[in-house]
């Protein structure tokens, strides 16, 4: 009975106590009027238009990202891609289900901007912004959340932390497997 409160206090324990020495170089989650604000610098050390590859690879998402169940690109237009996802988003003994369809502009390679058209959740937008750096590629991330209403139960600033941290190293680690 006394490693439940250990285990308890590890399986919350925020992501950026774990991902800093990584791969994350900041992560702020903040809620707000039933909202979650995120901002997040990352590091990927590899070229960026191979980041930019790995970030647009939609169709072979499910390889490396681990709550993703399905991805796929539904029509291209230009730069305006409509992609579709669904996953299991995890965080210790918390989950839901998640469905997406985005609207992604793509600014090859220095940006890509998303805007959620239905899903899940009550309202999603990013904008996620490429920029080269000496020995790689800084990404910066910002993304205004609102859950519905069964995930607004579950989610907490510790797992979109959670979220955005194992997202974006599963994606960096593809992108460093690539550059092999």
């Amino acid at each position: 009975m006394r490693a439940w409160p250990l285990l308890l206090a590890v399986l919350l324990l925020p992501a950026t106590a774990w991902a800093q020495g990584g791969y994350v170089r900041s992560l702020t989650v903040t809620h707000a009027k039933g909202a979650y604000l995120c901002d997040a610098v990352l590091f990927a050390p590899v070229p960026q238009p191979l980041a930019f590859d790995v970030l647009t690879d939609v169709d072979r998402m499910v390889e490396w990202v681990p709550n993703l169940r399905q991805s796929r690109v539904l029509s291209r237009e230009g730069n305006v891609v409509l992609i579709e996802q669904v996953g299991l988003a995890q965080f210790g003994l918390l989950s839901f289900n998640f469905s997406t369809e985005r609207r992604l502009v793509l600014n090859r390679p220095t940006a890509i901007d998303a805007v959620q058209l239905r899903g899940s959740a009550n309202r999603y937008n990013s904008s996620l912004r490429l920029t080269p750096e000496a020995g790689g590629t800084r990404l910066d991330y910002h993304a205004e959340f609102e859950p519905g209403l069964l995930a607004s139960i579950v989610i907490s600033r510790e797992f979109m932390e959670h979220e955005i941290a194992e997202q974006f190293t599963a994606m960096i680690q593809e992108m460093v497997r690539r550059n092999r």
